[in-house]
């Protein structure tokens, strides 16, 4: 992959942080079509890579996944 998933991170309005009740600071964790706009890739692209394993992800049910940014793009740097 390409320094453009670096470099397009950069600018993702997506980038943020949750403070808990209890004023912890958690990330956000992405839904498919957030990481398809922050990566500039189509939804069912970042869907093909999940069944590939390619990026990592977290599965909240069967057909609820998030993703973490920062893993995502670790993942792909180190691939590219």
């Amino acid at each position: 992959m390409s320094l453009q998933y670096s470099i397009k991170h950069i600018y993702c309005k997506q980038l943020k942080t949750i403070i808990n009740t209890k004023g912890i600071i958690m990330k956000k964790l992405l839904t498919t079509k957030e990481l398809a706009e922050c990566l500039n890739m189509h939804p069912a692209s970042i869907s093909r890579k999940v069944t590939k394993g390619e990026i990592p992800f977290y599965r909240l049910s069967k057909t609820d996944l998030r993703f973490d940014l920062e893993e995502v793009l670790a993942k792909l740097k180190k691939e590219g």
